[in-house]
């Protein structure tokens, strides 16, 4: 494809969980999917990885792996990931099946086509009418508080986007889900708005500095460079850059936006 021009391939995964595949009926063979993500990764082909939670009856396990897919996605550079809400299009078997327990709340999928706040009269006609507007509402998902749900999505998406690497670097050494219960339980704003703001990332790379990296075994050399390089973004780093006059006595200097950084890593090419 990447030889005769392939640019792009959308990849409609939707869930990593097998229990899943097998009742949306997709039944895609998940080794073969992660495979072609990587393939296409491999040949510079934009490939975006869609994938939804919110499903009824999900479990935490099940929101485990479809997180995991996202995560090992997005170590390709050319991967677009996307992290969706269930909503329930009219007429889809889950809408049928669901239709006399659907919930509207405050949580909206981006499925929804919706703004970014409802007017209060278009509010009150999508609640006077479930049957025109399902995509509106969601299905009942006891396993799953939705609130956890649509907030883990805007910290994988926005962390993904602020911090990409670094992410990935303590998905693979303890697991996104991990990594995000931790934070919960550190983070100091509750905003809904918070994960979209700068504020962001200065207060998870201040979480990650205050965790105990030696838990992460052979991986903890790793992430504390990456933490040290993104630290190393927002500023220059503190000590003093050392230059050695060269033979014809010049010195060399740094360019105003330029700074160095000394990591303590090897990489082996």
């Amino acid at each position: 494809m990447a030889r005769a021009g392939g640019r792009g391939v959308f990849s409609g995964i939707e869930t990593r969980s097998p229990r899943w595949q097998r009742v949306i009926d997709k039944n895609l063979d998940l080794a073969e999917a992660a495979a072609r993500i990587r393939a296409a990764g491999a040949h510079g082909i934009k490939t975006t990885v869609s994938l939804i939670t919110g499903f009824p009856e999900e479990t935490l396990d099940d929101l485990r792996q479809t997180a995991d897919l996202l995560m090992d996605s997005v170590r390709f550079d050319h991967t677009v990931p996307q992290l969706h809400l269930l909503a329930p299009l009219a007429g889809t078997p889950i809408h049928q099946r669901h239709r006399d327990e659907l919930v509207l709340d405050h949580v909206l999928s981006d499925i929804s086509c919706h703004g970014w706040r409802l007017d209060p009269a278009d509010r009150s006609l999508i609640a006077a009418h479930p049957e025109i507007f399902p995509n509106f509402y969601a299905p009942p998902t006891p396993g799953l508080d939705r609130a956890y749900l649509e907030e883990l999505h805007d910290f994988i998406m926005n962390g993904i986007v602020r911090f990409r690497w670094l992410l990935i670097g303590l998905h693979q050494a303890a697991g996104v889900l991990d990594v995000f219960e931790a934070w919960r339980g550190w983070r100091k704003n509750g905003d809904p708005a918070y994960y979209s703001r700068i504020a962001f990332r200065r207060d998870f790379l201040e979480f990650v500095r205050g965790l105990d990296l030696t838990r992460f075994g052979e991986a903890a050399r790793a992430i504390s460079v990456l933490a040290t390089c993104e630290a190393a973004l927002d500023g220059p780093p503190s000590g003093t850059v050392h230059a050695t006059r060269s033979a014809s006595g010049r010195v060399p200097r740094l360019a105003a936006n330029l700074h160095v950084v000394e990591l303590d890593a090897d990489y082996e090419l």
